[in-house]
């Protein structure tokens, strides 16, 4: 799998930096994390992709077999209902991994094991904060911290 760091890191910063340039980003991620900076997320990144597509295909396919769209009225809605219904299971399925993906574009430090495990623990305890943003909870657990960044 390919992906090139402006899908990695960059647009993640860019979300979170309303007056920060592309260029800047990058300028900024490279003079203070080097160019693996920019690939950070990448290992993580394959390993939600790789079962995402993969439980997509497989729903998919099973799912057609099952209500055989091609025999029904108005088929391309069937079509549509299975290839839905394989995407929101995969995302349901995969959405803890991306929400590790984010954390890992967005902070500043390099991440350790132990780390994950506080970030999966903090993410499960602002879920039942409903008092936290998205935006505070990115700032105050390890966000990107840019003069231009408005939390």
């Amino acid at each position: 799998m390919f992906s090139t760091p402006v899908s990695l890191v960059v647009k993640q910063r860019l979300q979170l930096c309303k007056n920060l340039t592309a260029t800047q980003c990058v300028k900024d991620i490279v003079r203070d994390e080097g160019l693996r900076g920019l690939y950070r997320s990448y290992p993580i990144t394959v390993s939600m992709n790789i079962p995402f597509a993969s439980c997509v295909v497989c729903c998919n396919e099973n799912l057609k077999t099952y209500l055989r769209p091609w025999e029904r009225k108005h088929s391309y809605a069937w079509y549509f209902l299975c290839a839905g219904t394989a995407g929101g299971l995969a995302g349901l399925l995969t959405n803890p991994l991306d929400v590790v993906k984010t954390r890992l574009q967005t902070q500043e430090v390099q991440p350790s094991c132990e780390r994950l495990k506080r970030m999966w623990e903090n993410q499960n305890s602002a879920a039942d904060s409903k008092s936290n943003s998205a935006c505070c909870d990115m700032s105050s657990k390890g966000g990107v911290h840019h003069p231009d960044c408005h939390f």
